[in-house]
């Protein structure tokens, strides 16, 4: 993707979140800022995509003080700005899209780092036992992420399955594509009351097998992998030591957005 391009997404991704922060956050009543809250949601995009230190605002912008950028990170993480920006952008797509679009889901997890977190975090024994979370994400055909889930880097994909088709409002029969840490026959019985056919490739040693169609659907499970390989390339997710206030479900919201604008 170009750079003039990129530069056109942020900008409708700051208007996206300027939007919904003016009306959450500006109070005719209290402390005036120093700066349009436009500014200010511009530089916390900047320092969340590039993944600068927050100090790094001064050579941004003098005229406000990087702990004040910060603070006002934290009020929109606590009025849920990030959370209603994706909301009101996932319902805009699929308005567009319409409800055929999505016929086929796709679900995996991976896992991230947060050394020194506190919330929703465990023992990652993919990297040697260090703390991490996991974040499991059903994604549709085009990549774009319909809902997430955050938890303990040491739990079983498929118990992670019903927390996450949860949050998946799609009001028309889907199939949802996973591998082998997804099969259960438990999962697949309680989604098929909910109009969600469960489909994953089974084992050598199970009887079941799967049909042609089936096989198929389980090709293109490559659409998650490259979501996932595209969401670390936000640096706030995979490298940062954990702080609680900067968790993958508010930063991959502003992630999501590229998809959508």
């Amino acid at each position: 993707m170009c750079a003039t391009k990129m530069e056109e997404i942020d900008e409708r991704i700051v208007d996206y979140l300027t939007k919904v922060a003016r009306n959450k956050l500006v109070s005719k009543n209290g402390r005036k800022l120093k700066e349009d809250v436009g500014e200010y949601v511009k530089l916390i995009v900047h320092i969340l995509k590039m993944g600068l230190p927050w100090r790094f605002i001064k050579v941004l912008n003098r005229k406000i003080h990087y702990t004040t950028v910060f603070k006002f990170f934290t009020r929109m993480i606590k009025c849920d700005i990030f959370s209603i920006t994706y909301r009101r952008v996932i319902s805009r797509y699929k308005e567009l899209k319409g409800l055929d679009s999505f016929e086929n889901l796709f679900i995996d997890s991976t896992m991230i780092k947060n050394l020194y977190g506190t919330q929703l975090v465990g023992p990652n024994h993919y990297d040697r036992n260090r703390l991490g979370n996991k974040i499991t994400t059903i994604v549709d055909e085009q990549g774009v992420p319909m809902c997430c889930c955050l938890s303990q880097s040491n739990v079983m994909d498929s118990t992670l399955t019903q927390p996450t088709v949860d949050d998946l409002r799609v009001p028309c029969h889907v199939n949802l594509i996973a591998d082998k840490g997804y099969i259960s026959l438990a999962n697949k019985t309680i989604l098929s009351r909910k109009n969600i056919s469960l489909i994953y490739p089974y084992r050598k040693n199970q009887k079941q097998k799967n049909t042609d169609s089936e096989l198929k659907l389980l090709k293109k499970r490559y659409i998650v992998e490259k979501f996932f390989a595209w969401l670390k390339q936000f640096r706030r997710i995979t490298g940062l030591p954990g702080r609680p206030v900067e968790p993958v479900n508010k930063l991959s919201a502003i992630k999501t957005l590229y998809y959508l604008v």
